[in-house]
């Protein structure tokens, strides 16, 4: 969910692709926009940024790996593995 509302929110992009599958135990899901990006390295400590932190968060809890991919200009992928 926070992945979607921050794509509805800052992304500005104009596709959005969902991939889930469960094969063999391993949940998969990967949310993949075509927005403006961002540089994962530049985003401030506090503040801004607080939701990938609760995504990094949630996915520990769960004994999940999370990996977040993004290129300014060129868009964000959230990738989230978990034994289920």
């Amino acid at each position: 969910k926070e992945a979607v509302n921050n794509i509805a929110k800052y992304s500005e992009a104009t596709e959005v692709d969902f991939q889930f599958s469960l094969k063999k135990g391993l949940l998969y899901m990967k949310i993949e926009d075509n927005g403006k990006g961002f540089d994962l390295e530049s985003l401030p400590s506090e503040g801004t940024g607080n939701g990938l932190k609760n995504l990094r968060k949630r996915a520990e809890e769960i004994g999940g790996k999370l990996e977040i991919i993004s290129i300014p200009g060129e868009g964000t992928s959230v990738e989230l593995r978990v034994s289920v």
